[in-house]
């Protein structure tokens, strides 16, 4: 039986995180940090949305993020995690590791919950 869709909501803040599977490492170097994020860039220019912030670990990463219409968060994070893959196995040749992701969790909340707003 197929998973159900995640709902993303436009408009709404979410803390997004991943993992490697078997929390293996797919950051390995100062570039793949580079990709990565260049990846994200990319994402946004297809996807827009907005990136309060990140934390880049070599076998996870956080997000605060918010799309700007529904259903574009799970979107913006399968190219981000498909193009962060298919740039692992092109640089390091190596297609019996895995690059995969496990499937990304997210939390929908309010920026006030990770961020002083200062109001």
């Amino acid at each position: 039986m197929p998973r159900t869709a995640r709902a993303s909501v436009a408009d709404m803040w979410y803390h997004l995180r991943n993992r490697g599977n078997r929390r293996e490492v797919v950051v390995h170097k100062p570039a793949d940090y580079d990709a990565f994020v260049k990846a994200m860039a990319d994402a946004t220019a297809r996807w827009p949305v907005d990136l309060l912030g990140y934390c880049l670990m070599p076998n996870h990463f956080h997000l605060v993020i918010r799309a700007h219409a529904d259903g574009d968060l799970g979107r913006w994070v399968r190219w981000l995690l498909v193009a962060h893959a298919q740039r692992y196995h092109r640089h390091y040749q190596n297609w019996d590791r895995s690059a995969k992701w496990s499937q990304f969790r997210s939390e929908r909340g309010q920026r006030r919950r990770w961020v002083d707003t200062g109001r």
